[in-house]
This record gives structure tokens, sequence and C-alpha cells, in this order.
């Protein structure tokens, strides 16, 4: 897609019929949406547009304002006869003329928010930091619930083993029980829902903000009657 912006393409007709066949449903979406704009291909590729050579390539290198002068255009002059759409376009490039001729005069801009590259590549700093903090903070969140998740199945394997002792006291008496098997399998549930909980906190690792801690059980893993 990005090739189609250009001043002349090699094989703009295959390039379509590319995004259209490898791009599946989304693809055709994407190129009937561009042909019915009536300005989005004129906009990308100069060779489909009408603005003079010497003004495109003063632009800036993509092709958003190409594409809005087009759109402008085409709102002046829909539904208009050819002497009618060329006296709105014209009213259209006097109009926009008269804002530059303010802006340079005064330093008042037509719009509130002041668009230099500067005040571009500061805001996009400001919108990839405002992301990072958003996926930091989902960490912090992820975090503490496998704190509590391990504490959990910690608190659970302790009970279990504990049972499992006691009840291996009692069959001592009475050894035809079939509790100590029960327990068995307790403590084989509760150890695997630990491991889970466990590597759930691994994967964690290097997420977050750094100030919420991952908890690590100070008991060694191996000790299981299981």
């Amino acid at each position: 897609m990005r090739s189609l912006v250009c001043v002349e393409h090699e094989d703009w007709d295959g390039t379509l019929d590319a995004i259209e066949h490898q791009g599946g449903k989304a693809g055709r979406d994407w190129v009937n949406d561009k042909r019915k704009s009536g300005f989005a291909f004129q906009g990308m590729c100069w060779f489909h547009s009408r603005i003079p050579l010497d003004i495109w390539q003063a632009g800036e290198p993509h092709s958003n304002m190409i594409e809005a002068l087009h759109a402008d255009a085409n709102r002046e002059g829909t539904g208009c006869s050819l002497l009618g759409g060329v006296a709105r376009g014209r009213h259209l490039d006097e109009t926009k003329m008269k804002s530059l001729e303010v802006q340079e005069a005064t330093g008042v801009d037509s719009h509130y928010n002041f668009r230099g590259n500067t005040e571009k590549a500061l805001r996009s700093l400001k919108l990839q930091q405002r992301s990072r903090r958003k996926v930091q903070a989902t960490g912090d969140a992820d975090i503490l619930a496998a704190n509590g998740r391990l504490d959990k199945t910690i608190y659970s394997l302790q009970r279990a083993r504990s049972r499992f002792t006691a009840t291996s006291q009692l069959a001592l008496q009475r050894p035809d029980s079939g509790q100590v098997e029960k327990a068995r399998r307790s403590v084989a549930n509760a150890q695997t829902a630990y491991e889970k909980a466990l590597q759930r906190s691994r994967n964690l690792i290097g997420t977050g903000t750094g100030s919420v801690k991952l908890k690590w059980p100070e008991f060694v893993q191996g000790h299981s009657e299981a």
C-alpha cells in the first residue's frame, strides 16, 4: 500500500489487484473505499492528480495534506456545472491564500494548534509515552493479580500437605481408610495449581512500571509428599 504514495507508479492497476486478492475482504474494502472517495488515490499518486508537479513536490512527504486539499475541493465543487465548479474552486483558492497571508502577516494560524514539525514530533512522543504508561499500568495490575493467585495456591498447598501428614498418622491406626489416597490427590492437585500460578508469575518478569514487585515463595518447590 505504501508504494502507492508516489509521483508515478510503475504498475498501479496491478498493485491494486494484488491488494484486493491478497488482502481478502479487508483489502477489497480498502480499495473500494478509496475509489468511492473520489480523491484518495489522487492524493496518493501525482500521476492521477491534477496538481502541478512543482506544487506536489513542495508539499509534505505524506498524503494527509494532499488528500485534505482534494477533499476540500470536492466539497466545494460537488454537484456544480463546469463554470460553477471553476468559480467555487477559485473562491476556495482565494480563501486559502487569504488565510496564508494573514498567518504570514500576523503570525496567527488558521487553526487552534500550531502544526509545525517540532510540535508534531513532540505530540508523537507524548502519545508514545502515554501508550507505554498504559501498557506498564496494565502490567502492574497483572502482577498484583498474579501475586494474589500465588498466595492462594501456596496457602492451599500448605493446607493440603498438613492434611496429608495428619491423615498419614491416623492411617497407622486405621490402615483400611481411603482418606490417605484422597489427601494425596489433594496435594497433587494443589501442587499443580501452585506450579501454574508460579509459571504465570514468571511470564510477567520485566513487565510493569517496576514499582510493583513479583512475589516468590521461600519454601522449596520440590518438597512434595505426593
